[in-house]
Formats: C-alpha cells, sequence, structure tokens
C-alpha cells in the first residue's frame, strides 16, 4: 500500500514534480521515499516554491536538457541561491529543432533512438546515483516526459519495480503536461509550443509500454542496456542500497 506521503509535490513555477518513492518491488522491498524525484524544468521556481522544496534538502540537480535549453533557461534558483549541486548531462548534444516536428518518429521510437545515443548520459547518471553523497536528487529535462520519462524507467526497472507500474508512473506526466500547458496559455505564453504536434505534448501509457517493450525484444532488456551504456553490474548494486528498503 502507498504510503500518505504525497508523490507529486505541488509548485507555481513547475507541473511535474514528484517523488518516486513507495512503489514496490518484486524482491519484496520498496522504493525509499524522499531520495529520487523526476521533473520537468526548474527554472521558474517562486519564494513559495523554495520554501515547499527547503525541506526536501536536495542535494543534486541531475540536467537532461541540452546546452541550448539550459542557456535559454538559465539555472534553477535551488542551485544559484541554495546550493544545490548542477550535474549537465545533456541526453542529446542537442534538443530537437522545433521547426522539424513531422519528422520525428513515434515516441516509443524516439527513445529507443535516445537510449542508442545517449549511453554515456545513462553511464553517467547511473554513476552518480550509486554515489550516496548525491541524494536527495532530482532528474529532470525540460517537460519531464522523455528523457526523464526514459532515465527513470531505466532506474525503475533496475529496481525491480514491475512494468505496469513503470507504466503507469511515466502517464502520471500526461495530466501535469496539460495544466503545464494550460498555465503558459493563461499567462500568454504558449506560443513556444503552436507549431508542436499534440501527440508529443502527451504522455500515453501505451509509449512507455511500447519502448519497454523493444528493450527488451531489441537489446535483451534493461540489463543489457545498461551494460552497452558501460554502466557495471557493482552500480547498479550500489543504487539498490541506497534506494531500495523492506516493507
Amino acid at each position: 500500500m502507498e504510503s500518505t506521503i504525497e508523490r507529486r509535490i505541488a509548485l507555481q513555477g513547475s507541473t511535474n514534480f514528484r517523488d518516486i518513492g513507495g512503489y514496490a518491488t518484486r524482491s519484496g522491498t520498496t522504493v525509499r521515499w524522499k531520495r529520487v524525484y523526476r521533473s520537468d524544468a526548474l527554472a521558474r521556481l517562486t519564494d513559495d516554491d523554495l520554501a515547499v522544496l527547503a525541506p526536501l534538502q536536495v542535494a543534486t540537480l541531475i540536467d537532461l536538457r541540452s546546452p541550448r535549453e539550459l542557456e535559454a533557461s538559465g539555472h534553477s534558483r535551488l542551485v544559484t541561491e541554495h546550493g544545490v549541486t548542477h550535474k549537465h548531462l545533456p541526453f542529446l548534444p542537442e534538443s530537437t529543432n522545433p521547426t522539424d516536428y513531422q519528422n520525428i518518429p513515434p515516441l516509443s521510437e524516439l527513445y529507443v533512438h535516445m537510449i542508442e545515443r545517449g549511453a554515456p548520459t545513462i553511464r553517467a547518471v547511473f554513476e552518480m546515483l550509486a554515489d550516496n553523497t548525491t541524494y536527495p536528487a532530482v532528474v529532470h529535462c525540460a517537460a519531464g516526459k522523455d528523457r526523464t520519462g526514459v532515465t527513470i524507467a531505466l532506474l525503475l526497472r533496475t529496481l525491480g519495480v514491475a512494468d505496469e507500474v513503470i507504466v503507469a508512473d511515466y502517464a502520471l506526466t500526461d495530466g501535469y503536461l496539460a495544466e503545464g500547458i494550460e498555465r503558459l496559455r493563461a499567462a500568454g505564453g504558449i506560443e513556444q509550443y503552436s507549431h508542436v504536434p499534440p501527440e508529443i505534448l502527451r504522455a500515453h501509457a501505451e509509449t512507455m509500454a511500447g519502448f519497454l517493450a523493444t528493450v527488451d525484444q531489441r537489446f535483451g532488456g534493461t540489463d543489457q542496456v545498461l551494460a552497452d551504456a558501460g554502466v557495471l553490474p557493482g552500480t547498479q548494486d550500489e543504487i539498490r542500497r541506497h534506494l531500495l528498503e523492506r516493507m
């Protein structure tokens, strides 16, 4: 049974900040709360948001965005004002050209392309999560959906969380992203999404389910994906030690 701890943390400057704790694993353990959070970008945090986040004592932001995205938004106030360590680990060298959306493959295929090209980032993220000084950590990209979704899926699989739970966790983003777009519309800032096909802004359960199935069928499973990225078995063991507890 899920703890009474709230998974999503409501913020004014972020709509998709949430804890990945509380999920049961096949080994009878549970993912620890308050250790890893997943989020959209955190460059618009308000004073009230910082007060909400202060008790979490976040130590590290693992930022998967491109250099261009980071330059455009600037650093989070968690970094500039509160001393949180910023680790910039771009999943791809640059984000997709916003004028080229018609050439984007279905998202589940895009996610496969990401892990094929993102081995250095996957390895670096897992090595960071094997270090206890990294925690509590926030893994984020721009929307907290694609690059973050793939990374968290690989992490939850490593921890032994069932695929249906991983899929459901991914799909939570769908409503939160829609809420964020509505906030932008209300603030008059929706023009940046005006040319984006609606499906690109969705987080359908079947997208993640298709990605996980492809990981198994094409790559031989998550362990093989991680091995191909250079993640050592001992690294995975350390992550499990830091993030799992007995129910």
